[in-house]
């Protein structure tokens, strides 16, 4: 019995001392300060940045390239009705384009004398309105005073003008508008091409421009084919309305220039002012038809002085 006394008071003991301890341990956690909870922060998805932290780094818009117009591809097929058009930047446009650069200079007044006399010509010995812009010798500015007088005759009134590139030898038409083109008379001469598939139109709209394309293996050949005699009688035919500017190579350097001559209505001849041999002009006009000639354009003069220094002054 006393065996079973002890059993039984040993239990509540040990009973007593469990809550005992755990009643301790509460209190102990109980009286403990709480620690201070320290939360993570959130970390920030790219997608969640804050608008401030863009404001502090703005991203640079990603400029275009200088506009040297790049090459303009080739239509796919026949290219018909494909015809292309630029604008004219001033800021590309080499300086020497004095009708567009500085149409109030005095350089550009002459350009417009030239003009002048073109458009009087015109009823009795331009029938077609075709004119050949030639030099004696290479060098003496015969493509400056060709876009000169295509582009003073594009911002008449009554008149429109087609410019033709016609020297394979050394193309400079697109260098003077700071354009490149790949495809252009050439590559018309030498393919089935549509002849609007090749034909540039410009911001000025009275201008339009055939240039060179790419550079041929043979040009005196195609300058004589077939093709460009019907290329020079459907222009004249198609565009009876406008003056067709033709800039060629120079008559002592290559047979273009006499070509070409013979299957226009006028020629004018650029030299050198101060420069050009008169022995080497006289051989070079033995090579055309002088009826043809509509004027000699003196390249370089001063015009600064004598009969000019009115319209200098007023």
């Amino acid at each position: 019995m006393s065996r079973i006394q002890d059993a039984l008071k040993k239990a509540e003991q040990e009973s007593l001392g469990t809550v005992t301890a755990d009643q301790d341990k509460v209190v102990v956690e109980e009286s403990q300060p709480s620690a201070p909870v320290v939360e993570p922060e959130p970390e920030i998805q790219p997608d969640e940045i804050p608008v401030e932290i863009l404001e502090h780094e703005p991203v640079e818009p990603q400029q275009d390239e200088p506009a040297v117009q790049k090459p303009i591809p080739a239509p796919v097929g026949s290219g018909r009705k494909t015809s292309q058009k630029i604008d004219l930047n001033l800021a590309l446009l080499d300086e020497h384009l004095v009708s567009l650069t500085e149409p109030f200079s005095l350089a550009s007044e002459q350009v417009k004398k030239l003009r002048t006399k073109i458009i009087l010509s015109a009823p009795e010995r331009l029938p077609n309105k075709t004119i050949l812009v030639t030099s004696a010798v290479p060098r003496e500015g015969k493509t400056t005073i060709a876009l000169n007088l295509a582009l003073s005759l594009a911002q008449g009134l009554d008149e429109y003008v087609l410019l033709v590139d016609c020297d394979f030898r050394k193309p400079e038409i697109s260098k003077y508008l700071g354009m490149e083109f790949n495809r252009g008379l050439s590559n018309y001469l030498t393919s089935d091409m549509d002849l609007s598939s090749v034909l540039v139109k410009t911001d000025l709209s009275r201008l339009t421009i055939l240039p060179m394309g790419i550079a041929p293996a043979k040009p005196s050949e195609l300058l004589a084919s077939d093709r460009m005699k019907h290329l020079i009688e459907d222009l004249q035919s198609r565009y009876q309305d406008r003056y067709i500017i033709f800039d060629t190579t120079s008559l002592m350097s290559t047979t273009e220039a006499d070509m070409l001559a013979s299957q226009v209505d006028g020629i004018v001849v650029v030299l050198r002012y101060g420069e050009t041999d008169r022995e080497v002009v006289k051989q070079a006009l033995k090579n055309i038809d002088r009826e043809k000639i509509l004027g000699i354009v003196f390249n370089g003069a001063d015009y600064r002085s004598s009969s000019f220094y009115y319209q200098e002054t007023r």
